[in-house]
């Protein structure tokens, strides 16, 4: 035991820039999870664009596209059919209303003009534009009713109608959780830098052993006291402690500012460090086959990237091809973001599978790891 307690403190006088890597990568998290929750924040509240096209051009477009920006504060924008519904098919507006020529004159004469509205799949807040239109046009009838058919009466009551200040009453359902939100959204969007991060740190610990292995350090040690085991499992857990000190960086930040992450806050540090620690067993046995950094990195690199895209680590697999989430569950990453993912929906959700498969994919590459480390030993 005191064998592997100063192969790790040796291994920490070594490779200080580990630590320091470490405590960086804890506190990145922190400031990508601020910065991408401020952006959801930011793009949620915003105005709502809208596209119009008026080919009536009269009071009454006028006096409706008023209503539309200055009463409900949606963001208008006018252009002809071809660039908006460019701009609806690229999301760039919600919907596109359409205004129908002769609509004055066809409110006036007390028949409801036909107005389009035309969206995707903004189901939304199409539904709400609608209702807004439909309430319009209920006022517009009222005063076609009063005007009795004649159009300047109409402008008349049209122009008192707009001179007489009737609040709309806006709230945002928003605005209650904005901070829970900005947590929730900051946080599950970091678990893909979290999943190359973890790795990257690990990285140190790898190139601590291929450089021990090159240098005949490996080797040497078989002629001391320490024994080749020691010398493995001081290793890992020297990489483990690089994991534990960047996500206590972050679990400390999500503690102390009680953030909301969507998730039971007792359960991040449990499921991360179960993954930490497949992460320390897949560096290490990875650093056991090949002697190369350049290979090392390749693989280290590749594997996070990889498992973190196809895992739903940077964007969710909801929509993706049926053989492409099939291939996901080969990786670990899938696992470990399906976990946060189920929590999310149901804080009470079974997660033991998850927590299992990891458990296997954790033993099955110390496993490898030990039965590459035993042919090692007995090839040489």
């Amino acid at each position: 035991m005191r064998n592997i307690f100063l192969l790790v403190l040796s291994g920490i006088k070594q490779n200080r820039l580990a630590i320091a890597a470490s405590v960086i990568s804890g506190f990145f998290l922190i400031i990508l999870m601020n910065t991408f929750g401020n952006i959801y924040v930011d793009y949620s509240l915003s105005k709502v664009r809208i596209g119009v096209m008026d080919q009536d051009n009269s009071t009454l477009s006028a006096s409706f596209k008023d209503y539309l920006s200055n009463d409900l504060e949606y963001e208008l924008v006018e252009n002809d059919y071809e660039y908006l519904s460019r701009e609806l098919i690229d999301k760039d507006i919600s919907v596109i209303i359409k205004i129908p020529e002769s609509f004055q004159k066809l409110a006036v004469s007390g028949n409801t003009p036909d107005m389009q509205i035309i969206s995707i799949d903004d189901y939304e807040n199409a539904a709400f534009i609608s209702a807004y239109v439909n309430s319009f046009m209920s006022s517009i009838d009222m005063l076609a009713n009063g005007a009795g058919g004649n159009e300047d009466q109409f402008i008349k009551l049209l122009t008192g109608f707009n001179e007489k200040d009737i609040p709309v009453a806006m709230h945002k359902a928003a605005d209650k959780d904005t901070e829970s939100y900005r947590t929730r959204e900051g946080f599950i969007t970091t678990l893909g830098f979290y999943l190359m991060f973890i790795f990257a740190v690990n990285l140190f610990t790898a190139y601590m052993i291929i450089d021990d292995t090159i240098n005949g350090i490996f080797n040497r040690i078989k002629a001391a006291p320490v024994k080749p085991s020691h010398y493995i499992l001081g290793a890992g857990i020297f990489g483990f402690l690089l994991c534990a000190i960047e996500l206590g960086i972050y679990g400390a930040y999500i503690m102390i500012w009680n953030a909301d992450i969507g998730i039971p806050r007792g359960m991040f540090l449990p499921v991360t460090l179960l993954f930490s620690l497949f992460t320390v067993c897949f560096t290490i046995s990875v650093s056991l086959v090949l002697k190369s950094k350049t290979a090392l990195l390749a693989v280290i690199i590749g594997f996070s990237n990889i498992g973190a895209i196809l895992g739903g680590g940077y964007f969710p697999l909801d929509m993706a091809p049926e053989s492409l989430k099939n291939m996901a569950k080969l990786f670990p990453q899938y696992w470990f973001v399906d976990i946060f993912t189920r929590l999310r929906a149901d804080s009470q959700a079974n997660i033991s599978m998850n927590i299992i498969i990891l458990g296997l994919f954790t033993a099955l590459t110390f496993l490898s790891g030990a039965v590459i480390y035993s042919h090692n030993n007995n090839m040489n």
